[in-house]
């Protein structure tokens, strides 16, 4: 699943890492800078910190995920832990980031969590890759995603954003979004979608169908056989108070 995970998945356009780092005060941080990539996967946006020039600590609790992060990202610091659980002392970061999984969380334990182990006012960023489905070969192939999902946590139903209450110890969210457009071919678009949680463990007919259906979509679009698969980035900030 890391593997495909790694091959399927599009990379973080640099200046929406750019700028979230300077929203949270940890740009160009080097060494100096405590910087906690929650969640981190592969490595997708670990790496994407390192490139920024921010040293990160990765935490990842899926042991295929950390292998496949250590392997891509040789010397980087991964740990085994959650979001409700991080393995770091009280206030011993400076700013953590979380891409493509804040969703995933039990939100209101997490923030809990992350804010105890934030400096005083210290940043947490939250990153999202989007497909942008006002593109009609891209909604063409989403719309048979959607039919197949089941009762996933998603990132678009927004209710992420629930746990984001005045008590919960941060500044409200502030928001904006970049594009990025990823660069893949047939191959790496069934990687992208047979990646998808819910697709990976439902049945391999579904696999199958989709894996079919994707194809003659491209085929249908005219697309050559390299071509952009155009993305969204959506970034929020905020910090601990």
């Amino acid at each position: 699943m890391g593997a495909l995970y790694e091959q399927g998945r599009p990379e973080y356009a640099p200046d929406a890492v750019a700028y979230l780092l300077q929203r949270l005060g940890v740009a160009r941080g080097g060494s100096a800078k405590t910087v906690v990539d929650l969640a981190a996967g592969t490595g997708k946006f670990t790496r994407a910190l390192i490139a920024a020039g921010v040293a990160p600590t990765a935490i990842e609790p899926v042991e295929h995920m950390r292998d496949t992060l250590r392997e891509h990202t040789p010397g980087v610091t991964a740990l085994d832990g959650t979001a409700e659980s991080i393995p770091l002392p009280d206030a011993s970061a400076d700013a953590v980031v979380v891409a493509q999984a804040f969703h995933w969380f039990d939100g209101p334990a997490a923030l809990r969590e992350i804010r105890r182990v934030l400096k005083p006012v210290g940043g947490l960023g939250l990153v999202w890759n989007g497909q942008d489905r006002t593109i009609d070969w891209v909604d063409g192939i989403w719309t048979e995603v959607d039919a197949r999902r089941d009762d996933t946590p998603s990132a678009w139903s927004y209710r992420w954003r629930d746990a984001f209450s005045p008590e919960a110890g941060f500044s409200p969210l502030l928001s904006t979004t970049f594009r990025q457009d990823h660069v893949t071919d047939r191959d790496g678009l069934v990687a992208r979608v047979t990646s998808i949680s819910f697709i990976a463990r439902g049945p391999q007919s579904e696999r199958d169908f989709l894996d079919a259906h994707i194809r003659r979509v491209c085929d249908d679009a005219g697309l050559p056989e390299r071509f952009a698969l155009p993305y969204n980035c959506f970034v929020h900030w905020c910090r601990s108070v």
